[in-house]
């Protein structure tokens, strides 16, 4: 889809946007990395482990302000796109090794 991006935001907003098309395939990574990472959201949600959800949900946060922070400043718009990846990554490799976790805790977790 990213590669439809200049012709689709030129077509919807204006041929002035269809120089964000860079943009889409930072947004489009973001978004892979959070969809695999639902599932394991949700089954610790399931678990009622809401309390380690929160501290991924924590500590994504703050990465997030401190990547776009940094990011952003360095990088402008593609800062801005690289602290999205970043901040995806965070949210997804947390909740996974918090799935794991629950798992080496007893929680009912079904194996893969």
């Amino acid at each position: 889809m990213a590669w439809l991006a200049a012709p689709l935001l030129a077509l919807a907003y204006g041929p002035q946007f269809g120089a964000a098309a860079g943009l889409t395939a930072f947004v489009a990574a973001q978004y892979a990395l959070y969809s695999t990472a639902f599932g394991f959201g949700v089954a610790i949600k399931a678990a009622d482990r809401m309390r380690l959800l929160w501290v991924v949900r924590a500590v994504t946060a703050v990465v997030s302000i401190t990547a776009v922070s940094v990011l952003v400043s360095w990088g402008g718009l593609l800062g801005a796109g690289s602290a999205a990846v970043v901040t995806g990554a965070t949210y997804a490799a947390g909740v996974l090794a918090g799935y794991r976790r629950m798992g080496r805790d007893g929680a009912a977790v079904a194996e893969s």
